[in-house]
């Protein structure tokens, strides 16, 4: 697999969500989404779970044109 670059947005993103416990993808003023990991971040979306109970879980993709803002809950220590 190759390395990420840093400096591009999917390099970014694949930092910003690397300790994350969940994610709120805004799509819109009433339209959101939690998504858990494992995160995958492409060139043009993020993808994760709907459930931290792998057994539930059901896979989500946002595709990064449509998302408005991504709230980040980092991973309690």
């Amino acid at each position: 697999m190759s390395e990420i670059d840093p400096h591009t947005l999917e390099g970014h993103l694949s930092k910003l969500v690397e300790d994350c416990e969940s994610l709120t993808i805004v799509f819109g003023v009433q339209n959101a989404c939690t998504m858990y990991p494992p995160y995958i971040v492409g060139r043009d979306f993020i993808a994760g779970s709907d459930h931290t109970d792998h057994a539930k879980a059901r896979p989500l993709v946002a595709p990064l044109n449509s998302i408005q803002q991504i709230i980040c809950h980092p991973t309690k220590s």
